[in-house]
């Protein structure tokens, strides 16, 4: 919501291993709804969201199923689910910039 209500596109590079996001159970279990790895669940969560989502891979296999999430939407129930995952931690912080006046983390989220 704060990026839509600034007009700016939140684009993310994160590795979904750290934390480990490919082994919760929820996105697991949303996975096997839609024959879908819990990877592919947390992108597609991402472009529903209107993230620029980059994920990265070097295994083949990995990037053809990166591909592989613009045959499927999740519901309004998955979206909100997944939501409720949030622990409201930030993974890069940037803290050489935290007394910079304009150091974007002062923000409510």
């Amino acid at each position: 919501k704060f990026v839509s209500f600034l007009a700016v596109s939140l684009t993310t590079r994160v590795n979904v291993s750290s934390p480990p996001l490919l082994d919760d159970p929820l996105l697991n279990a949303i996975g096997e709804k839609y024959n879908k790895t819990a990877a592919q669940v947390a992108l597609r969560f991402g472009i529903q969201r209107g993230v620029v989502v980059i994920p990265k891979s070097f295994n083949p296999e990995r990037i053809r199923e990166n591909f592989q999430i613009f045959d499927f939407s999740l519901t309004d129930e998955d979206m909100k689910d997944i939501e409720a995952l949030n622990k409201n931690v930030r993974y890069v912080e940037l803290l050489m910039w935290k007394d910079h006046p304009e150091y974007p983390f002062h923000e409510e989220y």
